[in-house]
């Protein structure tokens, strides 16, 4: 019979003893039955069943077999095998379809990883649609879902290549292992399938937004949940599902307009999705509707939503309200719910700042004989820190422990922010190593905290320590706003330039899951430009336009700052032209574009801008002064710094230690040195005493017009006034003794400062403060190359690794050892080193500070005439082409 040929060829392909015996059932009196080796594959057994005579215990048979098959998928079922075998199986003919490509999951998903690009040359005459169906089908086997991506990948790359039709069924395909993880590539296949006209069903929008949400594909689930909007007869979880959506990717008003839809449709929303909905139109700012839904949720009897009225009232800082509402809870139906109400009202008057009344009802609880949980300690230990209450805060942990509860993460997060609040640093460091030592992970409020703690720290050595729990593997401040705030404050104030670079980066990956404010836009810019890189300001520039439209006047400062920072001044004016109409353009702005013109000598155009200023009615202060000045000043326009130095009294703005600094500059630039020590002296009569700035300035003068004597007399005269040394005053004595020739006492002057370059901590041990800095570092190497020193220049280059909290070497400083290496003829160490600069520019942080393409043409070209190209210049050719470097292909030439 042929149902029984049919049932022999499905046992092949189940790997089920259930379906060997109820096939065993069906042809016991089949003696013409011999069970084939070779499993086979089918499609279309509804048909085939409605189509073959059999009796009822045979149906009931194939349609078990089926419902097996099925449920294994370890088979496949082509699509027209109903009517071949109906067209074949009279005449007693196999008409079994073959696999259409003898391929697994594995052989997929090792093509991907090894990079091919097309098939087995025996199989690339078989790429059909149904090939790829098949295909894609079997990717779907795969255990990993990164495994899923990667094989469906490379399927759906390469039959794009070779323009293979795909099914619908397919793109669902394909948009569901996408939703995985590839959220691009998902969205690509979805307005694909959705520019046929196809519509999606309910059922399969719900799995693809589920999965999506779940693996942060937010702009994938929004996509779907557009579509899925303007479906027809939604259900209750549909909408639900749209609600998760939307409050997943931030976009809160759109999730308030779910309700009115469901009333629409008819639907009345349960306790959970009210909840929701009352949330979403709270983060919304759409109190009003908040209310509503409180209020229509209360009238249902739903307890849920008059916690959540209450929680709403404290947030908006009506704590009177809040009080109101709790009195009308009925207590006694549940001891969980007793004690969830009770924490709920202690937080909104914790949150008031009004811990006396939180304080009643904590007592109130005992009272009644409500039970306190950690939950109610942690609340009041909250308000305790709020208030920097720490003795009441440590009170409340020991009544905790005494209650028999022990205090967890967040009791010791909430002492622990309290000691950082309180300047309380010792203490603050001993909570956070018993919160080490019992184990508790870091959490974005640690590290928010220990992150303030770093920047309150009075040493250097206390602020890496702090900053240092950002290297913990753990701990990944991307992850939550706030802390990855307060990390990108600490890392630019602590110019931590590789743990900047590991959180701009670790934001540009994960962008799609924050909602950006100006404040975050304005730090991460400003974390840019401590790194270098204007590049990836711009790229978070874009992202800002994207997400909140315009910039604020915070956020345009931030990034003309950037620019200027990096002597882009013609993009900076040109985005100041571009936002001037839109945003409210400040004084600091205007100042900050003024210095970027004194960066480029320009006095001609930041005298304009003044004039400008003067016209919009923009207030001057001392910063626009000192900026004007300091262009006019480099420029060489004496006369013009001194006729604005009178409007600036005129104005009100009476002269600061800073502008007589920038006047005392211009002077010693123009190499007018007795003017510039006349200034001094008026300043001094003006009741301002000169400090490092000013005397610094002045000893750059001598240096660069060879006033040795007066330099002399200026550096005994800080020696007995007792002003100590800076970093600039280091590299302008060691650049004096190299002018002078005395090379030795150039590095005496830089050794003698690391071995000062220390102090005691609270607990007397040493830690250092390094006023050594690249720019030092830099200098002392440029003395030993002026001075003929190439040995002594590369083994202060090795030594700097051993420099107490040294943040360089710099540009400047690769620039000048490879040039002495070069000189001295050691190629191989110059291209080692140029090498070891190339690095900065692969991890995207200090851009500018590599080496400069006047360096490399002169390394090249000595590489070229000792025959090196091949050994050494190539290679470092190929290198610099991979970090994008200008290059030039004469370099490798013989």
């Amino acid at each position: 019979m042929a149902y029984i040929l049919f049932l022999q060829e499905v046992v092949q392909a189940v790997d089920s003893a259930k379906a060997v015996a109820s096939y065993s059932c069906c042809a016991a009196n089949a003696s013409d039955v011999s069970v084939s080796s070779e499993a086979s594959e089918w499609a279309n057994v509804h048909d085939i069943f409605l189509n073959m005579s059999m009796d009822m215990v045979g149906f009931c048979t194939a349609w078990c077999i089926y419902f097996l098959v099925n449920s294994s998928r370890k088979w496949r079922r082509p699509a027209q095998i109903g009517a071949k075998r109906r067209q074949g199986g009279a005449a007693g003919c196999d008409t079994r379809p073959k696999r259409t490509l003898a391929l697994t999951a594995i052989d997929l998903l090792r093509y991907a990883r090894e990079g091919r690009s097309k098939l087995p040359v025996e199989l690339e005459g078989l790429l059909t649609p149904e090939a790829l169906a098949e295909m894609v089908e079997e990717c779907e086997t795969l255990k990993s879902p990164s495994e899923k991506i990667e094989a469906a990948t490379w399927v759906h790359r390469v039959f794009a290549a070779r323009h293979v039709r795909f099914f619908s069924a397919t793109y669902k395909r394909l948009i569901a292992i996408y939703a995985y993880g590839d959220e691009k590539r998902g969205r690509d296949c979805l307005h694909q399938l959705l520019g046929r006209g196809r519509a999606l069903n309910a059922r399969f929008c719900r799995l693809v937004m589920w999965r999506s949400v779940e693996r942060k594909c937010l702009g994938l689930a929004v996509d779907v949940a557009d579509h899925l909007w303007h479906t027809q007869g939604l259900d209750l979880q549909s909408f639900k599902c749209l609600l998760k959506v939307y409050a997943a990717a931030n976009m809160y008003e759109r999730a308030c307009s779910i309700y009115p839809s469901m009333l629409e449709a008819g639907i009345e929303p349960d306790v959970v999705t009210y909840g929701n909905l009352i949330l979403c139109a709270q983060m919304a700012n759409n109190q009003s509707l908040a209310q509503e839904l409180a209020e229509r949720s209360k009238c249902k009897g739903y307890l849920k939503s008059v916690l959540w009225s209450i929680r709403s009232a404290g947030l908006d800082g009506k704590l009177e309200k809040a009080i109101e509402e709790f009195r009308l809870i009925k207590f006694g139906i549940s001891p969980e719910v007793d004690t969830k109400a009770y924490n709920i009202i202690l937080d909104a008057c914790c949150s008031n700042k009004d811990v006396d009344r939180a304080l009643e009802f904590f007592e109130d609880m005992e009272k009644k004989g409500v039970k306190r949980n950690r939950i109610t300690f942690n609340t009041m230990m909250k308000g305790y820190c709020i208030l920097g209450q720490v003795e009441q805060l440590q009170d409340m942990m020991d009544r905790m422990r005494k209650s028999g509860h022990e205090p967890d993460r967040a009791s010791f997060t909430c002492l622990l922010g309290c000691f950082v609040r309180k300047l309380d640093l010792e203490n603050a460091w001993r909570v956070f190593y018993e919160i080490d030592r019992l184990g508790f992970v870091a959490d974005s409020h640690i590290v928010a905290i220990m992150m303030r703690l770093s920047s309150n720290s009075q040493t250097a050595h206390e602020a890496e320590k702090a900053l240092s729990i950002l290297d913990r593997p753990d701990v990944v401040p991307c992850l939550d706003v706030c802390a990855m705030k307060a990390a990108l404050e600490a890392c630019v104030c602590a110019k931590a330039y590789e743990r900047l670079d590991r959180i701009i980066s670790g934001y540009m990956r994960r962008r799609s899951e924050f909602k950006g404010c100006a404040y975050l836009f304005g730090l991460l810019i400003k974390g840019c430009k401590t790194l270098g890189s204007t590049r990836r300001a711009w790229e978070i520039w874009s992202i800002m336009l994207e997400e909140i439209g315009a910039p604020t006047e915070v956020v345009l400062g931030c990034m003309i700052d950037a620019l200027i920072e990096g002597y882009e001044i013609e993009d900076a004016l040109a985005l100041f032209h571009e936002w001037k109409g839109s945003v409210k353009c400040d004084t600091i702005t205007y100042s900050m574009l003024m210095k970027g013109f004194a960066r480029i000598f320009d006095a001609n155009r930041a005298l304009e801008l003044f004039r400008t200023m003067q016209a919009n009615g923009v207030p001057r202060n001392h910063i626009v002064y000192t900026s004007l000045l300091t262009a006019c000043s480099r420029a060489g326009f004496i006369d013009h710094a001194e006729r604005i130095l009178l409007d600036m009294r005129q104005d009100g703005c009476s002269p600061n230690a800073i502008t007589y600094s920038v006047m005392i500059n211009g002077h010693c630039q123009a190499g007018n040195m007795s003017a510039a020590v006349e200034l001094m002296q008026s300043m001094t009569e003006a009741g301002m005493r000169p400090d490092c700035v000013i005397y610094n300035t002045l000893l750059g003068g001598c240096v660069r017009h060879s006033e040795w004597d007066l330099a002399d007399t200026l550096l005994a005269d800080m020696e007995k006034k007792a002003i100590a040394h800076s970093n600039i005053t280091i590299s302008t004595i060691v650049r004096m003794w190299s002018r002078r020739g005395c090379l030795e006492n150039a590095i005496k002057t830089v050794y003698d400062a690391l071995g000062e370059s220390s102090a005691c901590d609270p607990a007397g041990r040493r830690v250092p403060t390094s006023i050594v800095d690249a720019q030092v570092g830099s200098e002392l190497l440029g003395a030993c190359i002026h001075n003929g020193a190439y040995e002594r220049a590369f083994e202060i280059f090795q030594d700097f690794k051993k420099w107490p909290n040294f943040d360089g070497p710099n540009g400047h400083a690769y620039n000048t050892i490879i040039t002495g290496l070069v000189k001295y003829g050691n190629l191989h160490e110059g291209v080692r080193i140029a090498e070891e600069s190339i690095e900065l520019l692969r991890v995207g942080y200090r851009s500018r500070n590599t080496v400069d393409k006047s360096t490399m043409v002169q390394l090249f070209r000595a590489l070229r005439k000792a025959e090196l190209i091949e050994e050494l210049g190539k290679p470092l050719y190929d290198k610099l082409v991979s970090v994008n470097f200008s290059v030039d292909e004469t370099w490798i030439s013989c």
